[in-house]
């Protein structure tokens, strides 16, 4: 179990710096007004639409684990400055320990952005790393009501049902997300027959 925790936990540290090439470089950011947030918005599905193309037909494990960081990079990138403020604090407040602050200022960004799946996400992996369970299949719903490809918070959802016992559930939440990322490391997870299932 350890060994999938720590790889969950590395994949979702991946946090996209303030003033990064990739933040320096959004063409969104040259615009102003409604006409930023539109062209961002259409820029970032557009971007996830390629992406999560390329992930389902990719070739091999390096080849899904480059495209994976960049999805992580895009959703990583919150609405706006402000969100991304708020974002990156809660990060350095998880890499610190705390695990009650960061989820404090995770409570304040998925209350003022409820549309920004990765602020639910990064809440329900702290709520998992802490054992309350409940709290964080509730998170995982509302990020796969918004983002239903999200591998992170799928696999997440079968950890914990794993970790329940709800097996029949467990492995069928991981098959959901192997069908978005098909080289995931939790397919070592599955019983016995799932993973001969086609995806």
């Amino acid at each position: 179990m350890l060994p999938i925790l720590v790889l969950l936990s590395a994949a979702l540290a991946l946090a996209l710096p303030p003033g990064s090439p990739a933040h320096a470089q959004d063409p969104s950011r040259s615009l102003s007004g409604d006409g930023a947030a539109a062209a961002g918005s259409l820029d970032r599905a557009a971007r996830l639409d390629a992406l999560f193309a390329a992930l389902a037909a990719s070739d091999g494990p390096a080849d899904a684990r480059t495209l994976a960081t960049a999805i992580w990079v895009v959703w990583f990138k919150a609405p706006d400055d402000e969100a991304q403020a708020l974002f990156n604090e809660a990060l350095v407040r998880r890499r610190a320990g705390d695990f009650d602050g960061a989820i404090a200022v995770l409570d304040t960004l998925t209350q003022r952005w409820p549309d920004y799946a990765e602020g639910w996400n990064q809440r329900a992996t702290l709520f998992y790393l802490q054992g309350r369970f409940a709290l964080s299949l509730a998170d995982v719903s509302r990020v796969l009501a918004l983002e239903p490809r999200h591998f992170g918070a799928l696999t997440g959802r079968g950890l914990i049902l794993f970790r329940q016992g709800r097996r029949d559930a467990a492995n069928r939440a991981i098959l959901e997300a192997l069908r978005v990322h098909p080289f995931l490391a939790e397919r070592a997870l599955l019983d016995p027959g799932y993973g001969e299932q086609p995806l």
